[in-house]
């Protein structure tokens, strides 16, 4: 069974720019709307996985996981009353160093109510840092130390990594599932696949981009767009090998302070 998952960022109540990973509260509410008027069920990542594992796939036909990265505090205020209302739920990836560090991004006690509500919390490491820059000691830390923290807020195990930027090796593989991780998620807009140390999750981004059409493809996973997206994909992982990471972000940076001020 091929089941979407969807990346979030930040939902904004004003319109954002289209190149942002923000997307606005309006377009969220449509996404919703979406899913709900086509009788879309909402999955954990946990309970995907969950059956993944067992080898036994349950769900109904038309089922979606969302997801949402960064630790945003609009993930508590203005996401989780919408998924509320229309009855979904989701996961959420929070950075631990993050956490409580500001107005823009979650605290602990949002954290841990967030659980409580149903929301599955789960890693995005410790720092954002890009995981495959890092040394074999450097990514246990970040793993580990995001893992702990988490588990004591909301008194839950954490099993479920989103890597930061997608980015991602072997080595970060082994020392996953060492440090007691089953699955990893990556930027890929690709369906869900097997690796020998983990499960890996590929997600489809949701950004300013992201029309309604557009959506609808994602979610019901046409051919089409999933091809031109991964042919995207691999040629940005490409230049990434090419660049390396902080020079391919500091002219991702450009690139987008150069499409906002052309607006």
């Amino acid at each position: 069974m091929n089941i979407p998952i969807l990346m979030y960022h930040k939902i904004s109540g004003y319109q954002p720019e289209s190149h942002s990973y923000t997307i606005s509260e309006h377009m969220f509410k449509q996404q919703l709307q979406y899913l709900s008027d086509n009788d879309y069920c909402s999955l954990l990542l946990t309970e995907f996985l969950s059956q993944l594992t067992a080898g036994e796939m349950t769900f109904p036909e038309r089922s979606v996981v969302l997801t949402f990265d960064d630790t945003q505090a609009s993930n508590y205020t203005t996401a989780l009353p919408l998924l509320q209302a229309y009855g979904f739920k989701a996961t959420f990836f929070i950075c631990t160093d993050f956490i409580g560090k500001g107005d823009d991004v979650l605290n602990a006690d949002q954290i841990r109510e967030m659980g409580k509500l149903g929301m599955s919390v789960q890693s995005h490491s410790h720092t954002h840092a890009f995981l495959n820059d890092l040394s074999a000691d450097q990514i246990y830390s970040e793993l580990k130390t995001s893992k702990t923290i988490l588990e004591e807020i909301i008194s839950k195990e954490v099993t479920l990594l989103s890597c930061p930027g997608g980015r991602y090796n072997e080595t970060v593989l082994n020392i996953a599932k060492h440090v007691g991780y089953k699955g990893l998620c990556i930027s890929e807009p690709a369906e869900k696949r097997k690796d020998g140390y983990v499960q890996l999750f590929g997600r489809f981004l949701i950004d300013g981009k992201t029309d309604l059409q557009t959506f609808s493809d994602i979610v019901n996973m046409d051919r089409t767009y999933i091809l031109k997206k991964q042919l995207v994909y691999y040629l940005k992982s490409i230049l990434k090998k090419i660049l390396g990471n902080n020079l391919y972000q500091k002219l991702w940076e450009a690139a987008k302070t150069s499409k906002k001020m052309s607006l």
